[in-house]
């Protein structure tokens, strides 16, 4: 019935409101927190920040190994308390042995990551920080995971909250009050890290067994998860290697730039990142009904829609941001910003498209997708770093991430066709992107800020009027609600 429908779409935007909570306030206040950090750290400082988080990324991938997406089939597929119960003490037991494994090589050669990835032995206490965080961070994972597959969204936040209002409360102890610097940083990770880590057992405690572990059920895990590991690795390479290119071609403020306008853009994360933490259990949850295909559709053309949007808002007002959040050492990261944002949101698409091979069992498309990409990626580090430097190594990062949603949708349709609009999409884009050029070519219209401002102002709203207007004309409300019912 299209009332089901339209019951199911509600709940999909409610659950991603909720999500986004927690998310729009950490993000706030981690904007909050740029004017103090950057009166306190250099270019070279976030630098620093920006490497040691590349290699987080990596070692937090293989860590995880992707077994929290298999975790959230395998919950699907095998419902029982049982079942769920084998599945997720067998996670929780390959979490530890990875955690600590992985951990510890960080804090015993402390000395060696640190030449290694920082060119420096006086950074090794970082880098036993780093380690002790990786020992325990991950099991934030499993309760986040754990909350989503239950449809609980408020205790998702909360406990998600609660660590992000903690770190951000210890980097102002340590780092503003007591000048720890680099350190006070890294100090606040682990101590949020082990109260998070504690927190998974006890809220876990009446679920966790260890008579459940399965070696069987770990080879089934580690058969569906291992395909996506390179696709992983190699997304790794794609969109994070950038710093360790820059920082070889050009130095640590460099790094330090691309950091910041990179945080920025981050801003756009927070909503699909809000969204994302909705979809997976919304869109395994109604993968049997009929009508599913039509409610990816319209998600993915939304999706892509409403998050254009926002990049051409976030890029046309990038340097007011920065004027209003930093000071001048970083203005330099404007266009990082708005060249970012736009990846920020082809970032995601994939993972709508992978609904698919969620349904169909097989990742083997988006792997391949992932393997283009990134091959053009660093081709292109090495030819655009040298020249354009930051904005050369965030080019390099979109142009691999143009190639896989539209290599991953051709794929995809094989496994499970869905009707998706692509011309439709299209078409609201280049409407977006016409008004995003002329703002961009009018920042600097007169020489006088204010009146600048207000013009890219009335650009904007321009833009997201005749947006409206267009959808207004080609998918009303009205619209959209009989294609619903010409399904049931």
């Amino acid at each position: 019935m299209a009332t089901n429908k339209t019951k199911q779409l509600k709940g999909l935007f409610s659950d991603s409101v909720i999500y986004g909570i927690s998310g729009i306030i950490s993000s706030f206040i981690g904007i909050f927190l740029i004017p103090i950090y950057t009166r306190i750290f250099d270019p070279k400082d976030y630098g620093v920040i920006g490497l040691l988080g590349t290699t987080f990324a990596i070692v937090y991938m293989l860590v995880v190994f992707n077994m929290d997406n298999t975790m959230t089939v395998w919950y699907w597929k095998k419902n029982e308390d049982i079942e769920i119960k084998r599945t997720l003490n067998t996670w929780l037991v390959f979490l530890a042995a990875t955690s600590f494994v992985a951990g510890i090589q960080f804090i015993l050669f402390a000395g060696f990551w640190s030449k290694l990835i920082l060119q420096s032995s006086e950074y090794a206490i970082l880098l036993k920080l780093f380690g002790a965080n990786v020992c325990m961070s991950a099991f934030q994972k499993v309760v986040n995971i754990w909350y989503r597959m239950k449809r609980k969204p408020i205790h998702a936040v909360t406990y998600s909250l609660v660590i992000v209002l903690l770190t951000i409360g210890l980097n102002i102890l340590l780092i503003v009050e007591w000048r720890w610097g680099l350190k006070g940083s890294y100090t606040a990770q682990v101590i949020a890290s082990f109260v998070g880590f504690i927190a998974c057992f006890v809220i876990l405690r009446h679920w966790i067994n260890l008579k459940y572990f399965s070696w069987a059920r770990l080879k089934e895990m580690l058969i569906f998860s291992t395909p996506l590991l390179p696709a992983s690795l190699l997304f790794w390479v794609m969109n994070s290697t950038s710093t360790y290119f820059l920082n070889f071609y050009s130095s640590k403020a460099e790094v330090g730039l691309f950091q910041i306008g990179s945080a920025v853009a981050g801003v756009l994360n927070l909503l699909i990142w809000a969204f994302m933490q909705a979809w997976s259990p919304f869109a395994m949850s109604i993968s049997k009904n009929d009508d599913a295909p039509q409610i990816y559709s319209l998600v993915l053309e939304l999706y892509c829609i409403i998050g254009f949007l926002g990049v051409f808002l976030l890029g046309l007002f990038a340097e007011d941001i920065l004027r209003i959040f930093t000071n001048e050492k970083y203005l330099g990261s404007k266009n990082v910003i708005s060249i970012l944002a736009l990846n920020v949101l082809l970032l995601g698409i994939p993972q709508i498209l992978s609904i698919a091979n969620a349904i169909a069992g097989s990742s083997f498309s988006y792997a391949k997708a992932i393997v283009v990409g990134a091959i053009i990626s660093v081709i292109l580090y090495n030819v655009l770093i040298p020249i354009w430097g930051k904005e050369g190594a965030a080019l390099s990062i979109l142009a691999g991430n143009l190639v896989v949603p539209f290599y991953h949708a051709r794929m995809v349709q094989k496994l499970y066709p869905i009707p998706y609009n692509f011309k439709r999409i299209l078409l609201g884009c280049v409407i977006i992107s016409a008004f995003f050029l002329l703002g961009f070519s009018v920042v600097n219209l007169t020489g006088k800020y204010r009146v600048d401002f207000v013009v890219r102002f009335f650009i904007a709203l321009t833009g997201i009027a005749s947006l409206l207007f267009f959808y207004r004309k080609v998918v009303s409300w009205k619209t959209i609600a009989r294609r619903l019912r010409s399904q049931s």
